[in-house]
């Protein structure tokens, strides 16, 4: 049975109060809630309004970097370090990982290779956590121009790459409509992605 997750990011956003939207979502029938960075939010009001409401924190955004610089790898495993403890206290076994903006200058090959090492470098951390990275393609062609991971078969040769299965996986693009022109059909990437999907059981609700 698929569990809707409702992105209340996105979805609510007529309510300033932010944990208001908790109880929106509950209203809506949704038994799962997501959101961006927790860098700005209210942890623990977020878990006990979860609670209350009987809402799971199904996935939120990790901390994020340019993973095509190897130069930003460690603060980014010191930051995924903070992050673990907060993911722990929702009880959220998954976070999204977005690997930054593409590199001028340096060839995709290169910065492709850097973020398959930066992912080596982040799967030990948050595996002996029990917790999954979900690598995030987004729409470059509307909303995320200059983003570097723009399809799911680039994002599943990064997983494949670093031989990270168990701890990092691909997070599929089907909310983030218009990918560019080369991206495989759906269908085509159905068998080769079950298996890596790091949102297996859910679906997504809320994102444009």
């Amino acid at each position: 049975m698929i569990t809707l997750s409702a992105c209340i990011e996105m979805m609510f956003r007529e309510e300033p109060d932010f944990l208001k939207r908790i109880d929106l979502a509950a209203d809506c029938g949704f038994r799962a809630v997501e959101f961006w960075g927790a860098g700005n939010k209210d942890i623990d009001g977020i878990k006990a309004r979860a609670e209350a409401r009987g809402v799971a924190v199904s996935v939120f955004g990790g901390p994020g970097g340019t993973l095509g610089d190897p130069a930003t790898h460690a603060d980014l495993v010191r930051a995924m370090r903070e992050t673990i403890p907060l993911a722990n206290k929702l009880g959220t076994r998954r976070l999204i990982l977005t690997v930054g903006n593409e590199i001028e200058g340096m060839s995709r090959a290169t910065q492709h290779a850097n973020i398959v090492a930066g992912l080596k470098q982040l799967a030990p951390v948050v595996e002996d956590a029990g917790i999954t990275l979900c690598v995030e393609p987004l729409n470059i062609l509307v909303d995320h121009m200059g983003y570097y991971l723009a399809t799911s078969a680039d994002a599943l040769e990064m997983v494949d790459e670093s031989g990270t299965e168990a701890a990092v996986r691909h997070l599929p693009p089907a909310d983030h409509r218009g990918q560019p022109d080369g991206e495989p059909h759906p269908q085509r990437l159905e068998d080769r992605a079950s298996s890596r999907c790091g949102r297996a059981g859910e679906a997504r609700a809320g994102h444009g």
